[in-house]
């Protein structure tokens, strides 16, 4: 099997047929961004922990030894996995909290209609919580509208809203643009939604005091 090379780590030419190596190639990634963060030193921002970006975990992708590496720094590991990868046993994979996708807002074809109910009984019998999702979209095309508000129903329904963390993917941009919207439409919506983030807010910042550092 020819090299997948990456790079050379520590003087080694490392080969991502191989499993080792790619474990060291995770290890070294989050060791350069704690580096980089401790760098920055932010006042303001804490670093929770890392993303599994692929949608996808199988056993092959050694999640769960990445998580102890990741754990081994005092951070947390996260996935957001798409319909229907979400795993009932996420916790062997490593991870420490998971947000699952529906996938019911973009795929309209044949997305049953009892998606959105189906990902949120799955996330409530495994121990994991919701994304929300929706894009552009909902800007010019008046399906998208239902879509959306059949998602702020759907978590209302299963006390996603009241008791959940939540994920939001909005398209890169979309909350923006909402919020810019003339069309009343499109600016119910964005009232809906952030009422529910304000509220929210509210509750988890019950009992917080604000220390302002001496200057």
């Amino acid at each position: 099997m020819a090299p997948i090379e990456w790079g050379e780590l520590g003087g080694k030419q490392l080969d991502f047929n191989k499993a080792e190596d790619r474990l060291r190639a995770a290890e070294w990634y989050v060791d350069e961004v704690l580096k980089r963060w401790q760098h920055m030193r932010y006042k303001h921002l804490e670093l929770a922990g890392f993303y599994w970006i692929f949608e996808r975990a199988w056993k092959v992708h050694q999640t769960a030894i990445i998580g102890q590496y990741i754990h081994s720094k005092g951070l947390g590991f996260y996935w957001i996995p798409s319909w229907p990868q979400g795993r009932a046993n996420w916790q062997q994979y490593g991870f420490d909290f998971v947000y699952q996708q529906p996938n019911y807002f973009f795929h309209r074809h044949p997305t049953p209609s009892d998606r959105l109910e189906e990902a949120c009984r799955f996330a409530e019998n495994c121990a994991t919580t919701m994304e929300t999702e929706f894009n552009g979209d909902l800007l010019t095309k008046a399906p998208f509208l239902v879509y959306f508000d059949e998602y702020l129903q759907a978590y209302a329904k299963y006390n996603v809203w009241n008791e959940k963390p939540v994920a939001y993917y909005e398209g890169a941009g979309a909350w923006f643009e909402m919020a810019k919207s003339a069309e009343p439409a499109v600016q119910k919506r964005y009232r809906a939604l952030a009422d529910i983030i304000v509220k929210r807010q509210q509750k988890a910042d019950a009992g917080f005091v604000f220390r302002q550092d001496a200057q």
